[in-house]
């Protein structure tokens, strides 16, 4: 197994490379948080998944901090309605709309409040769908 792992980062000009195992020792996760950063990463968006529009990765972090136990079932099969409606949790809190449960509800929320459509969280089925996403 290895000890240390790294991240190439930066630009071809300027790579930099990131101690994966020094990062995680400052911000304190423990094996089980580490466990779920794959899935946090597809969720939020990555190389081959869409991201959470108007919301950083860093905003999400905040929120897989004080969450993560609502991404623990992602990756298991099969998918359940329990899981799915985790992610929709979530997602609601990163949206900063944690009354509501439901990703549905949370874009009626916002639209109320005069968020621009293409900023809206997608919806039920394209969560669903997304989460699907190998």
């Amino acid at each position: 197994m290895c000890k240390q792992l790294w991240m190439k980062a930066g630009t071809h000009e300027k790579p930099k490379f990131i101690p994966v195992n020094e990062v995680i020792h400052r911000i304190g996760l423990d094996i089980s948080a580490l466990k779920l950063l794959l899935p946090f990463h597809a969720q939020t968006g990555s190389d081959t998944t869409s991201f959470l529009p108007g919301h950083s990765k860093k905003t999400a972090l905040k929120v897989f901090f004080k969450h993560k136990e609502l991404l623990g079932e992602l990756g298991k099969e099969p998918l359940t309605e329990d899981t799915i409606g985790n992610v929709e949790q979530f997602v609601c809190r990163i949206y900063n709309v944690p009354e509501v449960t439901s990703v549905d509800k949370a874009r009626v929320a916002l639209f109320k409040k005069a968020l621009r459509p293409e900023l809206l969280p997608q919806t039920r089925d394209a969560l669903t769908y997304h989460i699907k996403r190998p």
